[in-house]
C-alpha cells in the first residue's frame, strides 16, 4: 500500500489577551490581579469548559487539560531541546504548587483529529474569477494560558492534497483571517474577499459535515455599531464555547473577555517541500570576480510571498525593497542542503525538498522525520515564545494606559494598582522574557531573528519606561499627600506655640483659684488676663500669615507645584 505523503503543513495561531469577568460588576471596576488570576481561570476553565462535550453530525469532541509527558522520541528531542529552568514555561504539568504560582495551563482538544479545516476563497486574478476549495487535516488544536493574561489558541492542519505553489501561499493567505481588514464594495465584504478574505471557513467531520456553523463573514455586510466591532469566527467561538466572548455587553459572571492580538491574521508557521523550488532558489549568482554572489531566492517573488504570507499579489510594489527584505528575513544556513526558512512579524516558514516515499518505506525520511518534527514542535515553541512577549508587552502597556488615564488619577489609581502591576510584570519577565531560550545554534539563530522581527527588546525597554513613569508618579502623589498632611501638623502646631511659649513664662496659675467663679460672672475682669489672651491669638495670626505667604510665593514660582497641587 502506498503511504500517504504530506504536502505541507500549517499552523495557525491565534494569540489573545483575556480578562476573567470574577466579580459581579464592570470589568473596568475589577482590579488586574483579579482579571488575569490563574487560580480563578483555572476553577473557570474546569468548571464550565472541560469534560463538555460538543457533538455535532455524529462528531464528539471535548477540551481537556494536557500534562506533559515524554512518551516518544519526539516528545524527548522537544523536551531536551530547551534549557531545564525553562521548562516550565514551554510544557505544563501536575503540580502541588499554590495555583497562584502557575504560569501555564494547557488544553487539547480531544476529537479534533477526526476533524478537517476547510477553506473555500473566491476571487479575481487578471480579470478571471477563481473559486479554490481546500481541505486540510486538523492534528490538533490546542489552547495555552498564559499568567500575565495572555493566551493562543493553534489550529495544527496537514495537507495531504496539493503541492501547487501557489496554493500553498493561498492556504496561508486565507485561511489565517479571522475578520475583515476593511470593508468596501457592495456588499461590504466583497472587497476584502476579492484580495484575502476566505468565502468560508468551516470546520468539518470526515464525512465532509459542518462540525462548526460555516463562517462567511457576512454578519460585517451590515456596518458594526462602535461597541461590537469585532466577532469571533464561528471556528473559532464554538469551539472555545460562549464563556468567550469579544463584547463587555454579553458579558457575564465567571465569563472571559478576550481580544486579538495580531489584528485580522493568525500568525503562520508552514513546512511545504518541493524540490524544484527549494534547487532553484538556492542558484548562486555571481559578479566579476565573485565578488558579490546571491541566492536566487533574494529575488523571487513566490519566496517573498511565502515570508509575507502574501497570496494572490505582491504586497510590495518596489523590487528592491522586496530585495531587501528577502535578505534580511531569511534564514540561508542549509540553502545548499535544500533548506530555507524565513521569519517575519508574522510568520515562520521553512521550504524543503519534498517527501521521498522510498525513504518512508525504508523507515526514516529526514525530511518527515526530522525537519518537519522541527516544525511541529520546537520551533513550533520558539514561535510560541516570541508570541508571549509580544503580547504579553502589548497586554502591559494597555493596563498602563488604563492606570495613566485621567479619569483613573481623579477616580481609582493608588499604590496598590502599581503594586499588583508591578507584580504581573516581575513574573512576565522571570518566566517568559528570555533572551536565550536554548543550547542549540540554529535554534538561538532563529529564536534572535523572531525577537528582532518584532522588535522585542526595544517594546520591553519602553514598557519599562512607561512602568516607570507611572510609578514616580504615584510616589510623587504619595509624597504630596504626606507633606500636606505635615504642613496640617505644622500649622496646628505654630498656632499652639505661643500659648506654649506664654504659658511657660508667666505659668498656667494666671488667676485665684478661689475667685474663679467670680471673676467668670464678674463685670470687672481681670485685664491682664485678657490683654495676654489677645496677644497670643495676634501673634499666631502673624505666624499663620507669614507661612502662607511665603508658601503661595513659592507656588507662583514652580507651577509644576502647583499642578501637583
Amino acid at each position: 500500500m502506498t503511504p500517504r505523503i504530506i504536502k505541507s503543513h500549517h499552523i495557525f495561531l491565534f494569540p489573545f489577551r483575556w480578562d476573567l469577568k470574577s466579580e459581579d460588576t464592570s470589568i473596568d471596576n475589577i482590579s488586574f490581579e483579579s482579571r488575569a488570576n490563574m487560580h480563578k481561570i483555572k476553577s473557570m476553565l474546569a468548571n464550565k469548559i472541560i469534560n463538555q462535550s460538543r457533538k455535532v453530525n455524529g462528531t464528539e469532541c471535548k477540551w481537556q487539560f494536557f500534562n506533559f509527558e515524554i512518551k516518544s522520541a519526539k516528545d524527548f528531542s522537544e523536551y531536551n531541546y530547551f534549557y531545564p529552568y525553562l521548562r516550565d514555561a514551554f510544557f505544563s504539568k501536575q503540580t502541588n504548587e499554590a495555583d497562584d504560582h502557575i504560569s501555564l495551563l494547557q488544553l487539547e482538544y480531544q476529537g479534533a483529529s477526526c476533524l478537517n479545516y476547510e477553506i473555500e476563497a473566491n476571487f479575481y486574478q487578471d480579470e478571471s474569477q477563481i473559486i479554490k476549495h481546500f481541505i486540510l487535516e486538523i492534528e490538533n488544536i490546542t489552547l495555552n494560558i498564559y499568567n500575565p493574561g495572555i493566551g493562543i489558541l493553534a489550529f495544527h492542519l496537514s495537507n495531504y492534497l496539493t503541492n501547487d505553489q501557489d496554493d500553498i501561499l493561498l492556504i496561508n493567505d486565507f485561511g489565517r483571517r479571522i475578520y475583515p481588514q476593511y470593508l468596501g464594495g457592495n456588499p461590504l465584504t466583497s472587497a476584502p474577499k476579492s484580495n484575502f478574505l476566505a468565502q468560508k471557513i468551516t470546520l468539518t467531520n470526515q464525512q465532509n459535515k459542518p462540525f462548526t456553523t460555516p463562517e462567511t463573514f457576512k454578519s460585517y455586510d451590515t456596518l458594526p455599531k462602535k461597541d461590537n466591532v469585532l466577532k469571533l469566527p464561528n471556528f473559532i467561538s464554538e469551539i472555545l464555547t460562549e464563556n468567550f466572548q469579544t463584547n463587555t455587553s454579553n458579558l457575564k459572571l465567571d465569563q472571559v473577555l478576550i481580544e486579538p492580538v495580531i489584528d485580522d491574521r493568525m500568525f503562520v508557521c508552514c513546512w511545504y517541500g518541493n524540490s524544484n523550488k527549494i534547487k532553484n532558489l538556492a542558484n548562486l549568482s555571481c559578479s566579476i570576480f565573485n565578488k558579490n554572489c546571491s541566492y536566487s531566492y533574494i529575488d523571487d517573488s513566490w519566496w517573498y510571498k511565502y515570508i509575507f504570507i502574501d497570496g494572490k499579489d505582491l504586497g510590495a510594489g518596489s523590487c528592491r525593497l522586496r530585495h531587501e527584505l528577502s535578505e534580511q528575513h531569511t534564514y540561508y544556513r542549509h540553502i545548499e542542503f535544500g533548506t530555507l526558512i524565513g521569519v517575519s512579524r508574522y510568520s515562520f516558514v521553512m521550504l524543503t525538498t519534498e517527501i521521498n516515499p522510498k525513504d518512508i518505506e525504508k523507515g526514516f525520511s529526514f525530511i518527515r522525520d526530522v525537519l518537519l518534527v522541527h516544525i511541529q514542535t520546537m520551533y513550533f515553541q520558539l514561535v510560541m515564545m516570541a508570541l508571549i512577549q509580544r503580547a504579553s508587552v502589548i497586554r502591559f502597556s494597555h493596563e498602563v494606559t488604563n492606570l495613566s488615564s485621567l479619569e483613573n488619577i481623579n477616580q481609582t489609581i493608588n499604590a496598590s494598582s502599581i503594586e499588583s502591576l508591578h507584580k504581573k510584570y516581575i513574573q512576565f519577565v522571570n518566566k517568559f522574557y528570555f533572551r536565550e531560550i536554548t543550547a542549540q545554534e540554529q535554534g538561538i539563530d532563529l529564536y534572535d531573528m523572531l525577537l528582532t522581527k518584532m522588535d522585542t527588546e526595544r517594546n520591553v525597554r519602553d514598557l519599562n519606561k512607561e512602568i516607570d513613569e507611572l510609578d514616580q508618579f504615584i510616589t510623587l502623589k504619595e509624597q504630596s499627600k504626606q507633606t500636606q498632611q505635615a504642613t496640617t501638623l505644622t500649622k496646628v502646631a505654630t498656632i499652639l506655640l505661643p500659648a506654649s511659649l506664654i504659658a511657660g513664662i508667666l505659668g498656667m496659675n494666671t488667676l485665684d483659684t478661689n475667685q474663679m467663679s467670680k471673676f467668670l460672672i464678674s463685670c470687672h475682669p481681670q485685664w491682664a488676663f485678657w490683654i495676654s489672651i489677645l496677644t497670643v491669638i495676634l501673634i499666631s495670626y502673624l505666624i499663620i500669615s507669614l507661612i502662607n505667604y511665603r508658601f503661595e510665593l513659592n507656588l507662583s514660582l514652580n507651577p509644576f507645584k502647583r499642578k501637583q497641587k
